[in-house]
C-alpha cells in the first residue's frame, strides 16, 4: 500500500479521493507549516508527498523521504519551493496546481472594486 503524506490539511473531498485510492494517507495534525525537522520526520518512507508553498522540497527533503519517493504534488501555482533538478536526478516527478488561485483572485478583485465604489471602508468605520 503506498504511503502518502499531506503536509497540511486539504479540503475533505481531496483527502477522501486519496483515501479511496487505497493509499495509507497521513495528514499533518498541525495547522501550521512544519519545521524542517518535523517535515523530514513525517515524510520518511513516503511514496508521495503533497506539499504546500511553504515546504522546502530540496536535497535534504528528498534524502529524508528516501528512495521510495516517486512524486511530490505541490499545492501551489508555482514551484519556487521545489528544487526540480534535485527531484529529477532522483527520478521524482513534481506537479503543481496552475490556475488554482484564478477564481479566488478574480473574486477578490471584484470584492475590492465593490468596496471602493460603494465606500464600504468608510461605512464600516462609522
Amino acid at each position: 500500500m503506498p504511503r502518502v503524506v499531506v503536509t497540511r490539511a486539504l479540503p475533505e473531498p481531496a483527502l477522501a479521493a486519496l483515501r479511496e485510492s487505497g493509499a495509507d494517507v497521513w495528514v499533518s495534525p498541525e495547522d501550521r507549516a512544519l519545521a524542517p525537522e518535523e517535515l523530514h520526520a513525517a515524510i520518511r518512507g513516503a511514496d508521495a508527498v503533497v506539499t504546500m508553498l511553504h515546504d522546502a522540497v530540496d536535497a535534504a527533503f528528498l534524502d529524508a523521504a528516501g528512495d521510495g519517493l516517486r512524486v511530490v504534488a505541490n499545492v501551489a501555482v508555482g514551484y519556487d519551493n521545489v528544487d526540480v533538478d534535485a527531484a529529477r536526478s532522483r527520478g521524482v516527478a513534481v506537479t503543481n496546481t496552475p490556475g488554482v488561485l484564478t477564481d479566488a483572485t478574480a473574486d477578490l478583485a471584484i470584492a475590492l472594486l465593490l468596496a471602493i465604489t460603494r465606500r464600504l471602508g468608510e461605512g464600516e468605520r462609522c
